[in-house]
């Protein structure tokens, strides 16, 4: 009994101070974060010829390693 009275004691001194608990109230650590932004990509340009279509329905599919969907047809081209 003299042990756990001694001990009971301290917990509601820790345990009334929230920042043993949470890390509420912490500011910022070290130097700030650069954000270097890549450069924005060009602009979609419009193809100067209409696109040569063609089915890759079976190639799509055979690379995903995955069968081919009943009515599902995939048209690919290249620009």
């Amino acid at each position: 009994m003299a042990i756990v009275l001694p001990l009971t004691a301290c917990s509601p001194g820790l345990a009334a101070n929230p920042r043993y608990a949470t890390d509420s109230g912490a500011g910022p650590q070290g130097a700030p974060e650069t954000s270097d932004q890549p450069p924005a990509a060009p602009a979609v340009e419009v193809p100067k010829n209409d696109l040569s279509w063609r089915d890759c329905t079976s190639r799509v599919f055979a690379a995903a390693a995955v069968e081919a969907l009943p009515g599902v047809k995939l048209d690919c081209a290249s620009y």
